[in-house]
């Protein structure tokens, strides 16, 4: 159907989000509300951090109250809230599969509301005015994709690109990297996460693996995470990434190697250690499944 900002429906979609901006202010003003609300830590066990191409969904009625994402710097994150159930979903969008993964992301919202999704809330946050102008074309991209969805998409909060930039040391940087959506009240805020579980390092460490494909993370109706199992190099080529100079991997392995936290390189490492060390990840070839079980994730299988 159509987007709406501000109540008005959207007839196209733009080519240029600066421009876009221009037109609609409440989406500068719902950026620069969010950008003014303090950053919430997260690290809560009760909470889905959903990685780099994954998704999650989940109603009111479970223990979860958090979810969301960060590091995101040309990455955008989308939460999406059906209206009427309350039901939310989170992804974490790097360019890959971006109408498939967001479509199917809408699907499990009807699926699990019971009811195809009529009417969506969204929050479209991250990116920033790159060299590259990948945040804009990915930003273009999403919005190209809800604007062709079946559902009415109203726009709640748009931060990203110009509006989500930041000048340090006279460079461009994302001002929000992360955010947390609370499923209990439908509240939004910039947020880092240092609960990023479970198989925080295994998750991250499918993209340098080169897995394209989203992956939906979360069952809801059984409370249960999966991690699906992923192809990979050989390991001398994970060794060989790993005599790499800091400087080297954040020139590989980012699409804004100026701009990534300090704790990028940490992690990029920790991922190419796993990969390399010869283990076998999934050894039955089937996902790892962790259940959300007396306040906390406990590996199932």
């Amino acid at each position: 159907m159509v987007l709406v900002f501000d109540n008005d429906r959207l007839s196209s979609v733009p080519t240029d989000i600066n421009a876009f901006y221009a037109t609609y202010p409440c989406l500068v003003e719902s950026a620069e509300l969010l950008n003014s609300l303090p950053v919430q830590v997260i690290e809560e066990e009760s909470s889905i951090y959903v990685h780099q191409r994954e998704f999650c969904v989940t109603s009111k009625d479970t223990p979860i109250t958090f979810i969301g994402s960060d590091d995101a710097t040309t990455c955008l994150i989308l939460v999406l809230s059906d209206t009427t159930s309350g039901v939310s979903g989170v992804i974490h969008l790097d360019g890959c599969d971006i109408t498939g993964s967001i479509n199917r992301m809408i699907d499990k919202i009807s699926a699990v509301s019971g009811s195809p999704a009529s009417c969506l809330s969204a929050h479209v946050v991250g990116g920033f005015d790159d060299t590259r102008g990948l945040s804009s074309k990915l930003a273009l991209s999403v919005l190209r994709t809800l604007h062709s969805c079946q559902a009415f998409i109203l726009v709640v909060s748009m931060c990203v690109c110009g509006e989500n930039t930041v000048v340090k040391d006279e460079k461009p940087w994302p001002g929000i990297m992360g955010i947390v959506f609370n499923v209990k009240d439908g509240s939004l805020h910039p947020a880092s996460w240092n609960n990023r579980g479970p198989e925080a390092v295994l998750r991250s460490a499918r993209v340098f693996a080169g897995d394209p494909h989203v992956y939906d993370v979360y069952d809801s109706s059984s409370q249960k995470l999966s991690i699906h199992p992923f192809e990979t190099e050989s390991q001398n080529e994970y060794l060989m990434y790993l005599t790499l100079t800091d400087d080297k991997i954040r020139q590989f392995f980012s699409t804004s190697p100026d701009q990534e936290p300090d704790h990028f390189v940490k992690n990029v490492r920790e991922s190419f250690q796993l990969l390399s060390s010869g283990a076998d990840l999934f050894p039955s070839k089937e996902p790892l499944v962790y259940v959300f079980r007396e306040s906390r994730w406990t590996r199932e299988h």
